[in-house]
This record gives C-alpha cells, sequence and structure tokens, in this order.
C-alpha cells in the first residue's frame, strides 16, 4: 500500500466518495469513459477502413475480369495483335 493512499477513495486521484462501480470518482469515470469511448471510435474507423479496402480490391478484381484485356491508347490490345 502506498503511503498516506486513501483504500477507500478513487483509483485514480484518491478523491473521497462518491465512487462508481469501477472505483472511481465522478472525474475521473468521464475522462475513463471518453478515453474508451475514442478507443472504440478508432477501432470502428480502422475496421471500416479494412473493409472498405477489401471492397475495393474485390470491385478492382470483378472489372479487371470483365474487361479483358487492356487496351492501349492507340486502340491495338496488349497481345499486340492488330
Amino acid at each position: 500500500m502506498i503511503a498516506g493512499r486513501d483504500p477507500n477513495g478513487c483509483e485514480r486521484c484518491d478523491a473521497p466518495r462518491p465512487l462508481d462501480a469501477r472505483g472511481l470518482c465522478n472525474s475521473c469515470g468521464k475522462v475513463v469513459d471518453r478515453r474508451e469511448l475514442q478507443a472504440r471510435v478508432a477501432d470502428a474507423r480502422e475496421q471500416r477502413a479494412q473493409q472498405d479496402l477489401k471492397h475495393q480490391r474485390q470491385i478492382a478484381c470483378e472489372a479487371e475480369a470483365i474487361a479483358g484485356p487492356e487496351i492501349r491508347a492507340d486502340g491495338s490490345d496488349e497481345g499486340g495483335e492488330r
């Protein structure tokens, strides 16, 4: 136990009661909640970006399969047939 620490106070700042179920005062509880929410939002954004990238790759593969051989700007196909 840390000397001078109130064992019944807030887990983060040693503020006296009232504490929530996590053992945090209102102020520390808001900070922790905000950080957890920000972390969840960041995770959701990352997952969405990964899904979007996967979807874009899938669309590109499908477009490539449909388009067939590339056509050059001069109108000839990639295989050199004229």
